[in-house]
């Protein structure tokens, strides 16, 4: 396999179904060598299998990002195993339930920020570390069009999302003059597992406010997966601290 990541090692949190599983397979086949965080060691070997039997290379650790411990751990192993980081998406995310505000307890708020907001930041503080002693490196993080707008019954999604996009614009800023340039996403709209788990609890008749305002339909993995490589480029070399919408038009209007 070759493209425009041969040589490279990537990470990518949240690698084992969805978004991330479509980067993995995405940089894998431009020749990016893929570290898998996750939860699931057997959905992580799943994609390291599909990886291999497609010519490329790839290894899966396990982690939950809400844990410092367990980053930090799965990052020196990372290094360990293959001597370097190019590239890192920081995908791993948790949507909570669909309800009012006033019916979210607490213990819902912080599982979100826990994996949304201080799983980012975990992951980030070896990232960046490592960015700083080697020369640089791509970071993009996994926000969510709910990173930019607003959105009924998702209070603690659209609250930890809007961190990860401030989180992004500030570190960039940081960061930039000395070859580290971070982005992230905001998709809207996309057929992974995770959506299809969340809108099981939202009442049938409001399902229509996710629907794609222009595009017609929902995206699929491997779309937003090219967007992530896209800003890991050299063509994007310019572009700091931006949070791309993918979202079929919806916040065009």
């Amino acid at each position: 396999m070759h493209g425009r990541f041969t040589g490279k090692v990537a990470m990518i949190t949240g690698g084992t179904s969805g978004i991330g599983r479509a980067a993995a397979m995405r940089f894998a086949a431009e020749g990016a060598t893929v570290a898998i965080l996750g939860r699931d060691a057997v959905k992580g070997a799943e994609v390291v299998d599909l990886i291999a039997a497609q010519g490329g290379t790839a290894s899966f650790h396990q982690a939950d990002v809400a844990d410092s411990g367990a980053v930090q751990r799965a990052f020196a192993a990372l290094l360990d195993r293959h001597g370097r980081l190019d590239h890192a998406f920081n995908n791993a995310g948790y949507s909570g339930s669909a309800r009012e505000f006033d019916d979210v307890d607490f213990a819902e708020f912080d599982a979100v920020m826990r994996t949304n907001v201080y799983g980012t930041f975990h992951c980030m503080k070896s990232q960046v570390a490592h960015f700083l002693a080697t020369g640089g490196g791509t970071i993009v993080n996994c926000a969510s069009i709910g990173g930019v707008v607003g959105a009924i019954n998702q209070s603690s999604y659209v609250a930890s999302k809007h961190a990860v996009v401030g989180l992004t614009r500030a570190t960039a800023l940081e960061y930039a003059s000395r070859n580290i340039r971070i982005n992230a996403i905001c998709p809207g709209g996309v057929r992974t597992p995770m959506l299809k788990a969340y809108l099981g609890n939202v009442p049938a008749d409001k399902l229509a406010r996710f629907a794609p305002a222009a595009l017609g339909r929902p995206a699929v993995p491997d779309e937003i997966a090219g967007i992530v490589l896209f800003l890991c480029s050299d063509d994007a070399a310019t572009i700091i601290g931006q949070a791309y919408a993918i979202d079929g038009g919806l916040t065009a209007a």
